[in-house]
């Protein structure tokens, strides 16, 4: 007899288990009502890549290509994995000695992702970190972030921040994919909005960079 009520508890825990599992995947389409979704991270950086480096213009004026100056290290590309708060850092600084004066510009980088998916319906972009002159004085912060349209050929702004400490999180839904997927990629520039100059540098510090597309 306590054999057979072992058995039964057993069975009855069995489908408390299911059912949970069961309800949980059924609110997960309920939350994903318009297809199938997938994120693309730097976690797997074979299929993406990054750049960076310091330019002259108060926001982004070329094509992509242009800002391809110094590409990532292995470093780099771990720092950018996670949301962990690793950061990249690029400084105004980071010039070569033919770019004078060294202090001066503005500093970016520059992340490529290769979508994969097919009959992308939606594009969420998401960029965590933060870019400043003087770290502890909020009025001397600040960064937006771009992407490029194709169709437009020029720089979309998506988000920006200025006036705060910290790191930010800038996000945008992108609801006419097309515009911005040229020949399968995407391009996502992070801008500080500082201009360095004199003997002091701005920074640009990137902790996570992330796509998801729904289909």
């Amino acid at each position: 007899m306590k054999l057979k009520l072992k058995l039964l508890g057993s069975i009855v825990v069995i489908s408390i288990v299911i059912a949970m599992v069961a309800g949980y995947l059924v609110y997960q389409e309920e939350k994903e009502p318009c297809g199938r979704s997938v994120w693309y991270t730097f976690e797997d950086y074979t299929s993406h890549a990054a750049w960076e480096g310091v330019a002259n213009e108060e926001s982004p004026v070329f094509t992509p290509d242009k800002y391809m100056k110094k590409p990532f290290d292995f470093n780099g590309y771990e720092n950018i994995k996670f949301s962990d708060d690793k950061l990249e850092e690029t400084r105004s600084d980071d010039k070569t000695e033919t770019e004078l004066p060294l202090h001066t510009g503005y500093p970016y980088q520059l992340f490529i992702f290769k979508i994969t998916s097919e009959n992308v319906k939606s594009i969420s972009v998401k960029w965590e970190g933060l870019g400043y002159f003087f770290y502890s004085i909020p009025e001397l912060t600040g960064a937006a972030v771009y992407v490029w349209n194709k169709t437009l050929c020029n720089w979309t702004e998506i988000g920006g921040y200025s006036n705060k400490t910290g790191k930010q999180i800038i996000t945008c839904s992108l609801t006419n994919p097309s515009d911005f997927m040229d020949n399968g990629f995407i391009s996502i520039l992070a801008y500080c909005k500082i201009l360095g100059g004199g003997e002091s540098t701005s920074h640009l510090e990137t902790d996570y960079v992330e796509v998801k597309t729904v289909s």
